[in-house]
């Protein structure tokens, strides 16, 4: 057991501090050295627990995906007045500057940056979350859209393309631009409520 416990430890650490260097100097330019070095572990523990670099960053989009569905998504699906829709898709962006976890969210967009346009496993997988991440959105908007508690204007992927966009500028940008970017949000929700009734939360069918 104690065993076990001391190889869950040296993989959270790994993870930790790879998130941290990777979001402070990108992929390219953090070697699989610096995260040992940093980590204060060998070569041997750490592909005790990694296949390599990638298989590493494959962990962390696992992590990163965890921590938007139970951090971001979830609480937007618990929505229960249109007013609190706002609240729930701003966080993101208010958060950044607020926690290391939060900061680490914007490692999906450095990732995008630096590595979306290539060929590969990784590449595909970035995209993959990015859409993912969309599409959750989506649900969401056109629910509201649904029970009219929004006017759909504008279609919820198109909504949903557009907070993506603001979130990943948000990440990129200072904290005045990000006050910027926080408004234009306000302002693309809270115009389209239509009325003042409360939304069911999306409820997940039983098994």
């Amino acid at each position: 057991m104690a065993t076990q416990q001391r190889g869950k430890k040296t993989r959270e650490d790994v993870l930790n501090t790879a998130m941290h260097l990777f979001s402070l100097h990108g992929y390219h330019h953090t070697s699989t050295n610096d995260i040992l070095e940093a980590a204060a572990i060998s070569k041997g523990a750490f592909y005790y627990h990694f296949k390599s670099k990638d298989d590493l960053v494959l962990k962390i989009l696992d992590r990163l995906q965890d921590d938007i569905q139970e951090n971001v998504i979830d609480p937007i699906k618990e929505a229960t007045r249109p007013e609190s829709i706002f609240e729930s898709l701003a966080n993101p962006v208010k958060s950044l500057s607020q926690n290391d976890m939060a900061r680490h969210r914007l490692l999906l967009t450095r990732f995008t940056l630096e590595m979306s346009n290539d060929d590969g496993e990784l590449a595909r997988r970035i995209n993959q979350t990015t859409v993912w991440l969309t599409q959750k959105i989506t649900a969401v908007i056109q629910h509201a859209y649904d029970q009219g508690a929004l006017s759909t204007d504008v279609t919820a992927q198109n909504t949903a393309d557009i907070i993506v966009v603001l979130w990943h500028g948000g990440a990129c940008q200072g904290l005045a631009k990000q006050q910027a970017l926080l408004k234009t949000l306000e302002l693309l929700i809270t115009s389209r409520i239509s009325t003042v009734s409360p939304i069911h939360p999306i409820t997940r069918p039983h098994r």
